[in-house]
């Protein structure tokens, strides 16, 4: 078990930047230890309850501080209860999101290591360290992206030097939308290679003749198995990413969801590809048997579009991201979002004017 959880050095180099924003805000998924990766221990553990016991205490004293406005007892009692409120929110939802850490510490290495298997089949170093500077850079922008335009309002004195910290203390929320924004994003990758590698299957077969059969006869069964895992990897590492992080709220919920529309239309397009490949499979059976051996590479690619539509199938890859089957992530999901906000407001003026 632990000879599985072995993760390469590059790989570690791209999760660095998404490990230390989930340290710094004291909410750690996972621990590397030189080249393994293994479940929260006892000191992650309590890192993330010393982030919980931080935001009680931040959203605590930011009650008692922002709960008062001179000369207007009326409106101070308005927005005292919104405060009040908006606290209590963060609290339950920052709750949850420790008992959710807990409950799903396997899943997230799971995750981490079926990503990286999918990864050593597809192969390409070029594309990985693109995704180490960019995931340095996509942390890095988001963080000071979200800490100017908190402290623009700051500088024109809308808002507090407290709310500005105190919204600072907020993008503890969002460092699981901006992990699962670059996981996906990788799968998404992946997926792209994966569809490269299976039209370079599709032309070795192709191009195979009789004098190379002996030879790559057992190279090709293990590229098809090399292929088809690859691919059961990368859906099943979204799975396992739409359990740990699909209940996640934050500001770059709609970035997160353009990304998962990406996800769903580069599985369309592998299996749109794989449909393609078995159009061709009718015309082989129409062969002698004397000269099925010049097709059987052929066969082989066409096996595997069909394994790969059947296993797509069973395990529903084109179903969109649904965490605890109530919310459908997708391209629909704002305006669903709006709709539900539009009727709900009809209802309230209703209700004020009639």
């Amino acid at each position: 078990m632990i000879l599985d959880n072995v993760i390469d050095r590059e790989f570690q180099m791209m999760l660095l930047p998404l490990n230390i924003l989930e340290i710094l805000y004291c909410q750690p998924k996972f621990r590397i230890t030189e080249t393994f990766i293994t479940p929260n221990g006892i000191r992650e553990n309590l890192l993330c309850t010393l982030g919980v016991l931080l935001m009680i205490l931040a959203n605590v004293g930011y009650v008692s501080i922002n709960s008062y406005i001179p000369g207007n007892d009326e409106i101070s009692d308005i927005i005292h209860s919104f405060i009040c409120t908006d606290a209590a929110f963060y609290i339950v939802y920052c709750l949850l999101m420790y008992a959710m850490n807990i409950i799903y510490k396997n899943q997230i290495v799971q995750l981490i290591i079926k990503m990286q298997k999918a990864y050593r089949v597809l192969q390409n170093e070029n594309g990985l360290r693109r995704f180490q500077k960019s995931n340095w850079i996509f942390v890095v922008a988001v963080f000071l992206f979200y800490f100017t335009y908190n402290l623009s309002y700051t500088i024109f004195n809308i808002y507090r030097v407290t709310h500005l910290l105190y919204d600072v203390v907020l993008f503890y929320f969002d460092v699981n939308i901006i992990v699962a924004i670059r996981i996906v994003k990788f799968l998404e990758y992946e997926l792209i290679l994966w569809k490269k590698e299976l039209n370079k299957f599709l032309k070795t077969c192709s191009t195979t003749n009789h004098n190379q059969l002996v030879k790559y006869l057992v190279n090709v069964s293990y590229e098809e198995r090399r292929l088809l895992s690859a691919y059961s990897n990368i859906i099943g590492a979204f799975r396992l990413c739409a359990n740990v992080f699909g209940m996640s709220v934050s500001n770059f919920l709609l970035h997160f969801i353009v990304v998962c529309q990406k996800f769903y239309l580069a599985v369309a397009d592998v299996e749109s590809t794989c449909a393609v490949i078995r159009c061709d499979e009718g015309c082989l059976g129409s062969i002698s048997v004397q000269q099925l051996h010049f097709f059987y590479f052929s066969v082989s690619a066409h096996r595997l579009s069909k394994n790969v539509q059947r296993f797509g199938a069973c395990v529903g890859a084109r179903n969109m991201m649904r965490p605890f089957n109530l919310v459908s992530i997708g391209a629909a999901t704002p305006l669903h979002m709006l709709t539900v906000l539009v009727t709900y407001t009809v209802v309230i003026l209703q209700f004020a004017f009639l």
